[in-house]
């Protein structure tokens, strides 16, 4: 199967300069893959629960912890 799943996220311009990311404001944005500044797919033919999820996104919340700043 493909992706066919998209989960979009956008985020305020001024983001990056901020020290306080509680003061980031986030909003889901429908539309195609390249919709948003995050972009999230998935096949829902091997993701059928909340749990495959969570576990793919803690995967990558690993990864990046080694790549950006808290």
């Amino acid at each position: 199967m493909a992706q066919n799943k998209f989960i979009n996220v956008g985020i305020d311009q001024g983001a990056a300069t901020k020290t306080d990311n509680r003061d980031c404001r986030h909003a889901v944005i429908n539309g195609a893959a390249a919709a948003g500044d995050l972009t999230v797919s998935f096949d829902s033919a091997k993701f059928t629960t909340v749990s495959l999820v969570q576990g793919a996104l803690l995967q990558i919340m690993r990864q990046l912890g080694g790549q950006l700043p808290p």
